[in-house]
């Protein structure tokens, strides 16, 4: 199984990211800081996916995201970002992002959206955590994010729209 790259700026999200697709029954491809880093990886290790911020230390994620998908047109990147705004959206999904998740993420979101792109992982495979009810139930990044309301998709993947409503008329 070809894992999930994941790739943020932030030590803490990068970890917390990588601690769910595990915990899901994902493998993990690798944790990338900057954006060199990533296309290095996605070069190196042909991940299954990539999850990635759009403020990277070294560059613009837009250009990223175009250079990965230069690189593997059928490599599925889902955008997790603080930008909420209607041209952070719309580039980023015209780039050939197949979803788009607004930080703080709301975690139930990214598992149905990395679902949709790799499918679901072998019950049989995934730790006992992922078979229950699942980690980060109520982690500084996890299930009070939902709660405040913080959360929201472009749903373009996952056959939802979120509260950025990306799809069917809904107003950003």
């Amino acid at each position: 199984m070809r894992g999930v790259l994941v790739v943020d700026g932030a030590a803490f999200f990068r970890s917390h990211v990588a601690r769910l697709v595990r915990g899901w029954g994902w493998a993990v491809a690798g944790l990338c800081a900057t954006a060199a880093e990533a296309l290095a990886a996605c070069r190196r290790d042909r991940p299954g996916a990539v999850v990635m911020d759009l403020f990277l230390p070294d560059g613009d994620g837009r250009r990223l995201l175009a250079e990965i998908r230069s690189l593997d047109p059928a490599l599925p990147v889902i955008v997790c970002t603080a930008a909420a705004d209607r041209a952070s959206v719309a580039a980023a999904m015209g780039l050939g992002a197949r979803d788009y998740l607004v930080k703080p993420v709301d975690e139930e979101r990214l598992r149905a959206a990395l679902a949709a792109c790799l499918g679901e992982p072998d019950a049989r495979q995934a730790p006992p955590a992922a078979r229950a009810d699942g980690p980060g139930k109520g982690d500084a990044l996890g299930g009070a994010a939902g709660a405040r309301g913080g959360a929201g998709t472009a749903g373009r993947g996952t056959g939802e729209s979120g509260a950025l409503g990306a799809r069917g008329g809904a107003a950003f």
